[in-house]
C-alpha cells in the first residue's frame, strides 16, 4: 500500500502505480510456477524449499 502511495506521488499518476505493482505480481507468480514445473514435474521432487519463494520474489524485484 505505501508502495503504491509513493509511486503514485512520484510518477504523479493513478493508473502506472497499479500497471507496475501489477506486472511485478505477475512476473512472481510466473516465476513460482515454472520453478514449481522444473523442480517437481521434470526434477521429480517432492516440493520446493520453503526460502525459495522469499528469495525469487528479492531477485525478481532486484532485476525489475
Amino acid at each position: 500500500m505505501a508502495i503504491g502511495l509513493v509511486l503514485a506521488l512520484v510518477l504523479r499518476s493513478l493508473v502506472a502505480p497499479l500497471y507496475l505493482i501489477l506486472s511485478v505480481v505477475l512476473s512472481y507468480l510466473a516465476s513460482l510456477g515454472i520453478s514449481v514445473l522444473v523442480f517437481m514435474k521434470i526434477g521429480g521432487q517432492e516440493g520446493i524449499v520453503f526460502l525459495l519463494p522469499f528469495l525469487m520474489f528479492i531477485f525478481l524485484l532486484a532485476l525489475g
